[in-house]
């Protein structure tokens, strides 16, 4: 294998030569047999397919939600609710789609075999009751599949979640969620009101109000204030106006 590789002007590691060898050579005898030779090749077309089947469904899933949010936008009546952003009349009916990419969590902080990581959305009706206080009711909560061993420090989901926004006084919170034993241990949270963003240009979230997509990392911390994970997510808020 080597002098092949030498002869197509090719570099090949010698530690992966002998790993390659010692594959192929499933009974150990020194000798790869015709027989070995065609097994070891027919799995490596096999882990092909499989990760092209794979790749198809995650691919008709997104295209499933895509779907969905069409639809929704197609069902918006042209009807003013009475919110506003930025003087701007927001129709009845809008959609916040936000895509939960991955995250990468401190192997040394988390123990893999009680971790299970996951992430959670709820949207919140919030009324205001008198001048101090708001009754807040959970209205709505979407989450992600849990993420097990060996995956949960580097899980990825890429996964759609899809609310219906009927009142941009809802708050909507972003939540990563420990799940083992189906006990949920929040361990970190990013609250926002849609009506509110925007006023903070240094909050990726800001661009929601001009229908952008909005891409942002939500850090958790220790009691020491040292990061110990993250997750990468994505969010789009359309609304007719």
């Amino acid at each position: 294998m080597l002098e092949k590789a030498a002869a197509t002007g090719t570099r090949a590691e010698p530690e992966l030569i002998d790993a390659i060898y010692q594959e192929m050579d499933a009974n150990q005898d020194g000798h790869i047999s015709l027989d070995e030779f065609i097994d070891l090749q027919f799995k490596a077309f096999k882990n092909c397919e499989d990760n092209i089947e794979f790749l198809a469904n995650d691919i008709k899933s997104f295209d499933g939600k895509i779907l969905e949010v069409k639809q929704k936008l197609g069902a918006l009546k042209e009807r003013e609710t009475g919110y506003f952003i930025d003087g701007v009349p927001i129709m009845k009916g809008s959609t916040l789609t936000f895509t939960i990419v991955d995250g990468e969590f401190d192997e040394q902080f988390f123990d893999a075999d009680r971790f299970e990581p996951m992430i959670e959305i709820v949207r919140k009706s919030r009324v205001q009751v008198n001048q101090v206080d708001v009754r807040e009711n959970i209205e709505e909560v979407e989450h992600t599949k849990v993420v097990r061993k060996p995956e949960c420090m580097s899980p990825e989901w890429r996964e759609v979640l899809t609310f219906d926004i009927m009142k941009p006084t809802d708050e909507l919170s972003i939540q990563i969620i420990n799940n083992y034993n189906n006990e949920k241990e929040i361990l970190g949270e990013k609250p926002f009101v849609l009506q509110e963003v925007g006023h903070d240009e240094a909050d990726p979230l800001h661009e929601l109000k001009d229908q952008k997509r909005v891409e942002d990392i939500l850090l958790i911390s220790n009691p020491e204030g040292d990061t110990i994970g993250q997750i990468k997510y994505q969010a789009t808020w359309i609304y007719n106006k």
